[in-house]
């Protein structure tokens, strides 16, 4: 049995980031649900080591060698499941042969069907193959006919092409022209080429139908309405079922009627096989990424119940639609930013699993929306190794105009989820020559270097204001009861009515000058507070502030984050937590557990 690689790992829960300091971690399979064989490990030289590990002071643990390509450390009341890039690289060769062989398949189905057919000036007819060879069916000319009159055209009474009546006999008596003709003409323009693709190690694991396995949809009315026509998600599940016929297709939808906490019951197309795909539609009309992820549903849809293989998000129409379709840059900006804050969550809620993201169908209501985001979700794609499902495109490439496709300026006719439905298979079908793409760890969870001093508050007093910071009309205190690392949060109470309220934190400016930096902050606002609470900004000198997107999630932690690009030259720049931005009466406070300012423009947890 090979050893696998495992680099050295922070031990952290990816959402409330409680960490493992200086424990005993025992390795096991990730597939051992009893934790009862700690497995055989290697340091990074090869040598035996010991099961348990124990941590360091800062969670990590040391770089190993594994028998099993997917592990778990478990210890300090936590369940860490990493894989080993290795593994995954040559899971993902093998998938890359799976839908290889499946694609070679599919070339010699369409070399041998029927492309053409004629008949010969004979009478016969003759079916041509698509690699060129031909199939004689039989004779289809009928009986002689009668004499006509004299002078007529066919005086001699022969049938010069065949009678209705006899190429009706032909096909439905028995023969080889009733065979020939059984055979479905394909349609020679499908496109069966290759490319990168995310999702073909699942395509390939629905191929084989060796396991059970999961997909999840998140996403909007566009995901999960039924009237007056099917949303695209709804007719995923039959054309599943067409093309993997050994798969039970079983479907849940999730509740419609608020708090919308658990899923429907399922709806099952019964396959020829024992596996079963499930199919999650975790989709609610008027919603946006911040419902799925809050406190609620986050543990419906990415707990163990679904345990899914593979995500495919469709979000967007519900955001800033206005402002991105007139074109206003921060505003894209903003919408960008909300959607990497949540997109970057749910990978680190499930790791190692395969994301997509829909580009979704044009909004004719505000024109321009939908293909500025998809130019944005392509970019975060390739980014963050995802799939990129063009959708908007696809309504495009159908030609007919966009009216008969759309139905109200945003959700799309039958024909127009028809379209969706069939571009998303598109990516759910064995792809010839098909590359496979590095599934990258959630931002969150990667390493990065923070710019910023104490971003835990560990070493705050609870009473003095941090050195450089400035607060205006706010006052610092611990926050002893809402914190998800160390023992306290600093919480930020709003001083003053009828005035804004921040706290600005001082950044290195020499040294992010002329690059792009990002900006998160783990906080949480009260109910009852303004739903403008705790946005997030960047300033640099002589530049427009940027701000973040508004979202009202309350009574729990949540990522808002911030990017910006900051030119050379700046004399000053800085980071800043709105604790009310408006100048309206009424109290208002927050608690921040944890920020950080990284390069780049993705976010990353501080360490």
């Amino acid at each position: 049995m090979p050893d696998y690689p495992f680099e050295g790992q922070l031990l952290a829960d990816p959402v409330s980031f409680q960490r493992a300091v200086s424990a005993q971690i025992t390795v096991y399979d990730a597939n051992d649900a009893t934790n009862s064989t700690p497995l055989a490990l290697k340091d990074a030289s090869g040598v035996p080591t010991a099961n348990p590990l124990t941590s360091s002071s800062d969670a990590f643990v040391k770089p190993i060698y594994a028998p099993s390509p997917d592990i778990k450390y478990v210890g300090a009341g936590l369940s860490v499941f990493v894989s080993s890039t290795q593994g995954m690289r040559d899971a993902a060769e093998a998938a890359a042969a799976a839908a290889q062989d499946a694609a070679n398949t599919a070339v010699v189905a369409v070399a041998d069907r029927i492309a053409t057919a004629a008949v010969d000036g004979a009478g016969a007819l003759v079916l041509t193959k698509a690699n060129g060879t031909t199939v004689n069916a039989g004779n289809v000319r009928g009986a002689k006919g009668d004499k006509g009159d004299p002078g007529a055209k066919g005086l001699d009474g022969a049938n010069v092409l065949p009678t209705a009546e006899a190429i009706a006999q032909a096909v439905t008596t028995d023969g080889p022209a009733k065979t020939a003709l059984s055979v479905t003409i394909l349609d020679l323009t499908s496109d069966l080429g290759g490319g990168a693709s995310v999702l073909q190690g699942f395509v390939a694991d629905m191929a084989t139908g060796v396991d059970d396995l999961s997909l999840l949809i998140v996403g909007d009315s566009t995901t999960v309405e039924n009237t007056p026509a099917p949303s695209w998600a709804r007719r995923i599940p039959a054309k599943l079922a067409a093309l993997y016929p050994h798969l039970n297709i079983s479907t849940r939808i999730l509740a419609s009627t608020l708090p919308s906490s658990t899923f429907d019951a399922a709806t099952v197309i019964t396959g020829t096989g024992t596996r079963t795909l499930h199919v999650w539609i975790f989709a609610r009309a008027g919603e946006t990424w911040q419902f799925f992820t809050d406190a609620v549903r986050r543990s419906v849809g990415f707990g163990g119940t679904v345990n899914a293989n593979a995500i495919i998000i469709n979000n967007g129409h519900n955001d800033n639609a206005s402002g991105v379709s007139v074109g206003t840059e921060a505003i894209l900006k903003q919408v960008r930013d909300k959607a990497v804050a949540h997109v970057e969550q749910i990978k680190a809620l499930n790791p190692g699993v395969p994301v997509a993201m829909i580009a979704q169908n044009p909004n004719t209501t505000f024109p321009n929306s939908s293909e500025r985001r998809a130019t944005m979700y392509r970019r975060m794609a390739t980014e963050r190794g995802m799939e990129f499902i063009n959708v908007c495109q696809a309504f495009y490439d159908d030609g007919r105009p966009m009216a008969e496709l759309v139905r109200d300026g945003t959700h799309p006719s039958d024909a127009g989820y028809e379209i969706w439905a069939d571009k998303v298979m598109e990516h759910l079908t064995p792809q010839a020559n098909a590359q496979p793409v590095t599934i990258l760890p959630s931002s969150y969870n990667t390493l990065a270097r923070n710019l910023l001093a104490d971003p835990m508050f560990a070493a705050w007093d609870g009473t003095t204001t941090p050195a450089g910071w400035t607060v205006t009309n706010v006052t610092l205190s611990k926050d002893t009861v809402n914190y998800e690392t160390g023992t306290w949060g600093m919480k930020m109470t709003k001083t003053a009515d009828g005035a804004a309220a921040w706290v600005q934190i001082p950044l290195p400016h020499a040294f992010i000058a002329g690059q792009k930096g990002m900006f998160a902050a783990r906080v949480r606002v009260p109910a009852g507070v303004t739903t403008n609470a705790a946005q997030v900004a960047l300033l640099a000198s002589g530049q427009a502030l940027d701000g973040s997107a508004i979202w009202d999630t309350k009574d729990q932690f949540m990522w808002r984050i911030i990017h910006k690009l900051f030119p050379d030259g700046i004399t000053s720049a800085s980071a800043r937590i709105y604790v009310d931005p408006s100048t309206a009466a009424g109290a208002a406070s927050v608690t921040v557990d944890r920020m950080s300012f990284v390069l780049g423009t993705y976010p990353s947890e501080p360490v």
